[in-house]
């Protein structure tokens, strides 16, 4: 199991995370008196020492445009939205809490010099993208479109007479084209740092969303990108699109029932 501490509010949380510290992941809520998890972050990052990175996963009940925008940008480095799924919050701290953690985790920057492992084309290599004759992985397995519970979920969440799945489904609608062409164009500029980015803002609106094979398509770039590799990108991004197609055309077909 893990243990758990609770800081009242944003002042706490920096005071909990000023210098060594055994927190192996931190959950912000982005909504706290005094200093909110935005401020807060910042103020971690800003007394964190070169190498110590401690992943912080921002907590909010706004699925809205650009909110998950603002809390990278704040320096967070995940996002979950309330209500919690407790299965998606098990997933997520088991992707950024190593087995054995007591303490925060250096995560360095993705470097087109670093190819990531040791020996990144064992095919023995759990986190390895690509196969070990160096090809891409085979195209997204995942048979489920969209997830009628995590959309049953989103409907209950209603704000101005507009539940959150509307809000959500259109602004996914209206940005993914955009998003993927960002990621197109920083593969044209050979910077895998860009890809990395924006390719996990496509998985997480993705997972917030309910589209799993938009997830996984968008976690395979993103994985691929993390070593600084970009090769064999143009066929990821080619299952992105078209699982993206099928999303949009099941989330027409949602938002039209509703």
């Amino acid at each position: 199991g893990l243990q758990v501490d609770v800081a009242a509010d944003g002042y706490e949380a920096v005071a909990a995370l000023r210098g060594e510290h055994p927190y192996a992941v931190v959950l912000m809520d982005c909504r706290m008196p005094g200093l909110d998890g935005f401020g807060a972050t910042r103020a971690v990052r800003a007394q964190e020492s070169p190498g110590q990175r401690v992943p912080i996963v921002a907590m909010t009940a706004s699925a809205l445009e650009g909110e998950r925008e603002r809390c990278l940008a704040a320096g967070m480095d995940d996002f979950l939205t309330k209500p919690v799924d407790p299965e998606a919050l098990e997933a997520l701290v088991r992707t950024w809490v190593p087995v054995g953690a007591g303490r925060s985790t250096a995560i360095p920057p993705v470097d087109a010099t670093n190819p990531g492992p040791t020996n990144p084309t064992d095919p023995t290599n759990p986190t390895d993208p690509t196969s070990a004759a160096g090809e891409p992985p085979p195209p997204v397995a995942s048979t489920v479109i969209l997830d009628l519970e995590r959309v049953a979920m989103l409907d209950e969440l209603v704000k101005d007479g507009v539940s959150f799945f509307r809000r959500t489904a259109e602004s996914f609608m209206t940005r993914i084209h955009g998003q993927i062409a960002a990621i197109r164009a920083a593969v044209d500029l050979r910077d895998p740092h860009e890809v990395f980015t924006s390719a996990h803002l496509v998985k997480g609106s993705a997972l917030n969303l309910g589209l799993p094979g938009v997830a996984e398509a968008a976690a395979r770039i993103e994985a691929h990108a993390r070593g600084g590799r970009l090769d064999g990108t143009d066929a990821m991004l080619q299952d992105l699109s078209d699982e993206t197609e099928l999303a949009i055309a099941a989330l027409r077909e949602a938002v039209a029932g509703r």
